[in-house]
């Protein structure tokens, strides 16, 4: 997953800025000699919820003893520890993806597979990245329909995330 490591217009009829995620997934050759994915376009937004939370609010230590042939309470010097919890309604904030684009990038195969025989993760991220320094650097006619650009975003204007670094952007966290 690549990230923009600065905010882009994503809704002008909104006036929505945020920074955006990349992703390719769906890969695709049914077509005789292409490669296909689709690049989704997500923006992180953060969902907010009244949850009831397990909070730590002691530990009881507990003095172990054995019964003796008389019936007796004998201490054995052990003892057994248990943490008491209580529910208590916090406030947690719950970041997620919210795909809001998406669309098809096709590759001739033999080139894509030349550039990228392993077909990682990383080598995918690493194929939007030269995308979109490919499509900067190209000198535009002005014949065209339309200027094509990834939201004017370079490379050097975005950074590779790993699967630990997606995990921790969209881990639950409890506002104290």
């Amino acid at each position: 997953m690549i990230k923009s490591n600065k905010e882009v217009v994503i809704s002008d009829l909104n006036q929505i800025k945020a920074q955006i995620y990349i992703e390719a997934s769906g890969r695709d050759e049914k077509e005789q000699g292409k490669v296909s994915f689709i690049n989704n376009f997500y923006y992180l937004r953060e969902f907010t919820n009244v949850e009831p939370v397990k909070v730590k609010t002691g530990t009881i230590v507990e003095n172990l003893v054995r019964i003796d042939e008389n019936g007796d309470e004998v201490p054995t010097g052990e003892t057994n520890t248990v943490d008491q919890f209580e529910m208590v309604d916090k406030t947690v904030i719950r970041p997620k993806l919210v795909l809001y684009h998406s669309r098809k990038a096709t590759y001739k195969a033999e080139v894509f597979y030349a550039k990228y025989p392993d077909i990682t993760p990383d080598q995918i991220d690493q194929a939007i990245l030269n995308e979109m320094d490919w499509l900067e650097a190209r000198d535009w006619t002005g014949k065209e329909l339309e200027r094509i650009s990834v939201y004017g975003l370079k490379s050097s204007d975005c950074t590779k995330l790993s699967a630990e670094d997606v995990a921790e952007l969209l881990k639950p966290r409890i506002v104290e």
